[in-house]
């Protein structure tokens, strides 16, 4: 669940906006550190989002479960994709 999160999306802009920085700033990881290290750059930012997100809380969803309560849900590629922009500026310094 730390690393399938990064590809679940809550709608067409989320998913839209996402793939737009993906575009950009995946473009300028990769050119300087290939595709294999750019997979390996997201997937770590992915996870590394993901445990941000359950340290530190994440949204609210109201849990249709016996007991009630709430439940902590994430989701998109936002993590990651700050990761590589974080990456990209890193590299151009």
């Amino acid at each position: 669940q730390l690393l399938t999160c990064s590809f679940v999306h809550w709608s067409w802009a989320h998913i839209s906006s996402n793939m737009f920085f993906l575009f950009i700033f995946g473009r300028l990881v990769e050119e300087a550190v290939g595709t294999f290290h750019l997979v390996l750059v997201y997937l770590t930012c992915g996870v590394f989002a993901s445990i941000c997100t359950v340290l530190f809380g994440g949204v609210a969803v109201a849990a249709g479960k016996a007991g009630g309560g709430v439940v902590w849900a994430s989701g998109g590629a936002s993590g990651p994709v700050f990761g590589l922009f974080v990456v990209a500026v890193a590299l151009r310094a």
